[in-house]
């Protein structure tokens, strides 16, 4: 099932099945920046990063289309690795 989908049916229902899909599906995104973070333990930098994908989900009014919901997800993520980089 595509992002935007998953996105609408978690904030409709609020069933954890539908985050844990969405988190699965962007492991890869928020692996790559855990792995930047040097700094941190590989565990505690993942939750972060795994905290912003929830609090961003939760913050999206409007989900037009999947490549939205991802450059919109993307840039959160990024600006959460920025603001922990930046505190090292």
């Amino acid at each position: 099932m595509e992002i935007h989908l998953l996105i609408k049916l978690y904030l409709e229902t609020n069933k954890q099945e539908y985050f844990e899909e969405i988190a699965t599906k962007l492991e890869p995104l928020i692996q790559h920046y855990t792995k930047k973070l040097y700094y941190l333990e590989y565990k505690d930098g993942y939750q972060e990063l795994e905290l912003t994908l929830y609090e961003t989900i939760l913050h999206m009014k409007h989900i037009k289309n999947e490549f939205a919901c991802l450059s919109y997800i993307k840039k959160s993520i990024l600006h959460k690795y920025y603001n922990l980089y930046k505190n090292d």
